[in-house]
């Protein structure tokens, strides 16, 4: 498979991404790169042009090499797309019907072209990897763009993009915390999807609305499994895990009750980490369903207080997110984008519970065992 054609440099990009040695849409600031990561974007003093007549340089989309698009949709539709697939699934779906359905949407195709990337830097030698691995950065803030820029008018087809765009980002998301060197990506995990949150906040509630057209459409089925309520039942140590889930969220809600923050914060509270917890378990107990949509189903049903509780560290936010990350080490058993992503997200929370919360220790060496971490 040829090497993608190498682009020329340009020295008008922001600080950040030069110092991360990715290109920078020179949009900002912020420019795509630091508004999508939360990072504070500079630039230097640009000289201007000598020739005051030359046109600006086109956007990255167009100034990429036609040949890496047209490998990365070949690779998209021979391989890439089993990445969204489970045992059940109509495979023509993310083989067919998403790609059609991509060109007329940008945001969409250039989704698919960044996991395309992402994919096989993952099977990519050292230098060859790095190269692909810009390819994927670049098509994602790409895509975030452009979705940033659309119109939010609920079609069926937008609902159906935006649907499929959806999960998508939570995979690239995932994989990029697993596949991204340290050079490249500064963020962590928690920081990634607290950006992806903020960035399809809104679009569940369109898609919502467009339920019946969904569900006559191409990802119906994906639509009726993240709808299903009747869980089976926990095995006995997970079920003791939720019952001391909801013993922290009442001990939480005494505490707050009794402090000066007012009761109505209190409540709210409550009421936003029962839902977390509660949400949690229904998808416990539909992992026999399509895994990716059970992941995403609770990702998606989180409010907005709860993101913010895990942005601030808060430690049972982070305990609850914790036991999600068995959802995400299930579906590494499986596809490669998820294949350390939970036992990273789990060290990564146990990194920060560990000096706060010991007494929370055997709670904690359940997630361990599930995910394949020592305890």
């Amino acid at each position: 498979m040829a090497e993608p054609k190498r682009q020329s440099r340009s020295r008008k990009g922001c600080l950040i991404c030069k110092r991360r040695h990715i290109k920078c849409d020179e949009q900002g600031p912020p420019c795509a790169n630091c508004r999508v990561r939360n990072l504070g974007c500079f630039y230097t003093e640009v000289a201007e042009s000598k020739d005051s007549s030359e046109e600006p340089s086109a956007a990255p989309a167009s100034t990429a090499s036609r040949r890496l698009e047209l490998e990365l949709f070949h690779q998209w539709s021979t391989d890439t797309y089993h990445s969204l697939i489970f045992d059940g699934d109509d495979e023509t779906v993310w083989r067919e019907a998403i790609p059609h359905l991509a060109l007329d949407f940008d945001y969409l195709l250039n989704a698919i072209f960044a996991i395309s990337a992402l994919h096989i830097s993952s099977m990519s030698t050292s230098s060859r990897s790095k190269t692909y691995q810009m390819a994927a950065l670049e098509y994602q803030n790409l895509a975030i763009t452009s979705f940033r820029n659309q119109d939010l008018r609920c079609t069926s087809e937008a609902s159906h993009s935006m649907c499929a765009f959806s999960m998508i980002q939570l995979v690239l998301t995932v994989a990029f915390a697993s596949y991204l060197d340290g050079a490249t990506k500064e963020s962590s995990i928690l920081d990634d999807l607290t950006v992806l949150f903020n960035l399809l906040e809104g679009t569940t509630s369109i898609i919502a609305s467009a339920r019946t057209s969904l569900l006559n459409g191409p990802l119906g089925a994906f639509v009726r499994q993240s709808s299903h309520t009747q869980a089976g039942p926990l095995n006995p140590n997970a079920q003791l895990a939720f019952e001391k889930l909801r013993m922290l969220r009442d001990e939480e809600y005494t505490a707050l009750s009794a402090s000066a923050t007012s009761t109505l914060d209190a409540a709210s509270t409550y009421e936003s980490t029962s839902n977390a917890i509660d949400k949690l378990e229904i998808c416990f107990g539909l992992r026999s369903e399509n895994k990716l949509v059970v992941c995403f189903r609770w990702f998606a049903t989180l409010d907005a207080m709860f993101v913010h509780r895990i942005s601030q560290l808060n430690p049972l936010a982070l305990l609850i997110t914790m036991h999600w990350a068995i959802l995400l080490a299930n579906i590494g058993k499986e596809k490669w984008w998820a294949r350390s992503s939970g036992k990273a997200l789990v060290a990564e929370i146990s990194g920060i519970l560990s000096g706060q919360r010991r007494e929370w220790f055997p709670m904690m060496s359940f997630v361990y065992r599930e995910v394949g971490l020592p305890s």
